[in-house]
């Protein structure tokens, strides 16, 4: 708001220091003739000025006000929906073997945790990891905060970074499954025990999600920092939004 008023400001400076002297000139500096237009000009610039003043205070107290609070209310019911999720669990292979079975939640900085807890050299293959997942786990996992992001006020900068959670296809073949290291995640309780019986036959690759376990966790990561850089330009808040997991 403030850069535009001094744009404003500047435009109407500008205007006139065109304007007065061709007003001058143009009447062959007749006084009586620059003072008439000179007044009307006054009177032009004095309504527009009051229009645009009318305009702003209603941006600044109406429509665009409520605009933005519905839209702060978005991004929190959208992390709300996230942090009901809690996150998601991973069964990582080693050469067609169990090796590990462990979970992530949906917080703040989960790659920097995930690399903090995950270190020692026996555990940290499984950043580095491909991962599969099932289609239909995924779609019903992340319903609910589709549901909250297909709102069309919803804004763009949160959308863009959170495109990896929309449906998509995908692709599976005896290579991946055959691979010395491969990560299965689930994200409901029931695709955890399809897992624990080995009914993997409809698992694939994510085409949106075509990277390494850890990648995946930085996408969070982004979409957490989107939310909040949000949230702390657009509203009042003054204490930081609770990201973290409990």
């Amino acid at each position: 708001m403030e850069k535009k008023k001094k744009k404003l400001i500047i435009g109407f400076i500008i205007l006139n220091l065109i304007l007065v002297p061709w007003i001058i000139i143009h009447n062959n500096f007749d006084l009586e003739k620059v003072l008439k237009y000179s007044k009307e000009l006054a009177l032009f610039e004095f309504a527009v000025t009051s229009i645009i003043i009318a305009i702003s205070l209603f941006d600044q107290f109406g429509l665009n006000k409520k605009l933005t609070e519905k839209r702060v209310e978005l991004i929190i019911d959208l992390l709300t929906e996230l942090k009901n999720q809690s996150g998601f669990g991973c069964h990582y292979q080693l050469k067609g073997k169990l090796f590990m079975s462990t979970s992530f939640y949906f917080e703040k900085d989960m790659a920097k945790k995930a690399i903090e807890s995950y270190s020692d050299r026996d555990s940290s293959g499984i950043l580095n990891t491909r991962f599969m997942m099932d289609s239909n786990d995924f779609y019903n996992g992340f319903e609910k905060v589709r549901e909250v992001v297909n709102n069309p006020i919803m804004p763009k900068s949160i959308v863009d970074k959170i495109q990896f959670l929309g449906v998509s296809g995908g692709y599976s073949n005896s290579e991946i499954k055959e691979a010395d290291e491969i990560a299965h995640i689930y994200f409901t309780s029931e695709y955890k025990k399809k897992l624990v019986k080995k009914e993997t036959k409809y698992w694939c690759i994510s085409s949106r999600n075509d990277c390494t376990l850890l990648e995946f966790l930085q996408k969070f990561d982004d979409l957490f920092d989107a939310c909040e850089n949000w949230t702390d330009k657009h509203s009042n808040i003054n204490e930081g939004l609770n990201l973290d997991y409990f």
